[in-house]
């Protein structure tokens, strides 16, 4: 079984480029048509669009599916803060162990 080397996750580098990759994964999301119901919702609840999100990095975590495997995945979170700096959510973006983004979800608070 061929496998890509772990993340180095004690390079600065390395971290940045995932925060980079999941922002990326996050600005593609809000961009869907079908999330348009979200944005209104947003807008009730909140005040605020998409394009008034701020973006913050909040932390790394390496998810191991069994113990004596090399199936990972990376989950990058992000916390998703208002105008005025309030926190309203958190976007998660998931890589595999092959360095593909896999999946990704949100919540609001």
């Amino acid at each position: 079984m061929k496998t890509k080397k772990l993340y180095d996750m004690s390079s600065a580098q390395e971290m940045n480029r995932l925060y980079v990759e999941a922002q990326e994964g996050f600005k593609y999301m809000i961009s869907v048509p079908d999330n348009k119901s979200i944005e209104d919702e947003l807008r009730e609840d909140f005040g605020i669009c998409f394009n008034d999100i701020i973006i913050k990095n909040n932390q790394i975590t390496i998810f191991w599916f069994h113990e004596n495997t090399t199936d990972y995945t990376i989950e990058v979170f992000l916390i998703l803060l208002g105008k005025e700096g309030e926190e309203i959510g958190e976007y998660v973006y998931v890589i595999d162990h092959e360095g593909n983004g896999v999946d990704d979800r949100w919540s609001f608070k």
